[in-house]
């Protein structure tokens, strides 16, 4: 599955849920980036079906946010963004390119490709997916392959999540069932960024993993050992970036931080 979202938000419009529960228009304010009235612009979308060329299949997605812009990577004052994906035929697995390019109106972007599971609730979103992935998979047995090649960075701002992990299931342990009231999102991103600084440190442990108190903050070493995020010493703060509780939580453990309750369609 091939997803693009913006972190632009009409706030006049009184569609997104916070914290799962609807709520009605308000004024614009400093945490959502607004250009005007109606700024969050559905993308223009161009789809060049997949076709057979010889022995090779290959196909695209590509378009722009900035309605009035020029459909082109190499234009500075557009959002662009294109995926592109080919195979050989009887060889290897699928590739895919992914470009994509924020703007002055739309400075927050996200290009996510998904192999989603074909049952349940998948990646907190409230509606059933579906995608590649045949089962349910479940840790620690299950292994994923790829390659990656990354042409061009854009500095600490720039973040490719490898992998996001997603599910969703409810404070008690429940399954979800789509009530956004109570269904819960969890999900787990690596960012590949040398240049993007980990929050998590022992001197800011509301940044770093925290759970209820029926699951307590720890690392999970290879071997079993537990390494509390309390321990100074051993607790390895460099491998988290940060961890954002979510706002219906029931039992937080002290110190943490909440995420935006507008991010997903629940908490």
């Amino acid at each position: 599955m091939i997803m693009l979202k913006n972190g632009n938000m009409d706030t006049s419009a009184g569609l997104c849920p916070k914290d799962g529960n609807k709520v009605g228009p308000f004024p614009p304010e400093s945490r959502f980036s607004c250009f005007g009235k109606g700024c969050i612009n559905q993308p223009l979308v161009f789809h060049n079906n997949t076709i057979l060329k010889g022995t090779k299949l290959s196909g695209r997605f590509y378009g722009t946010n900035d309605l009035d812009g020029d459909i082109s990577e190499e234009v500075d004052t557009a959002s662009y963004f294109s995926v592109s994906w080919e195979k050989e035929l009887g060889k290897g697995g699928w590739s895919f390119h992914h470009v994509l390019k924020t703007s002055k109106s739309y400075p927050w972007l996200m290009l996510y490709l998904r192999s989603d599971a074909t049952r349940g609730f998948s990646g907190g979103y409230h509606y059933e997916t579906r995608g590649m992935t045949t089962i349910i998979p479940e840790s620690p047995n299950f292994k994923v392959r790829l390659t990656l090649d990354n042409k061009r960075g854009r500095g600490s701002a720039s973040q490719f999540y490898l992998m996001d992990m997603g599910s969703c299931w409810k404070n008690n342990g429940d399954p979800c069932d789509g009530d956004v009231t109570s269904d819960v999102t969890p999900y787990s991103e690596m960012i590949l960024n040398p240049q993007t600084e980990s929050w998590c440190r022992a001197d800011n442990l509301h940044e770093c993993p925290l759970m209820d108190t029926q699951h307590p903050p720890y690392h999970t070493l290879p071997n079993g050992t537990r390494i509390h995020r309390a321990d100074t010493a051993n607790f390895p703060y460099g491998t988290y970036h940060v961890y954002c509780s979510p706002r219906n939580a029931l039992k937080p453990e002290k110190p943490y931080r909440s995420y935006d309750p507008y991010c997903n369609p629940q908490p």
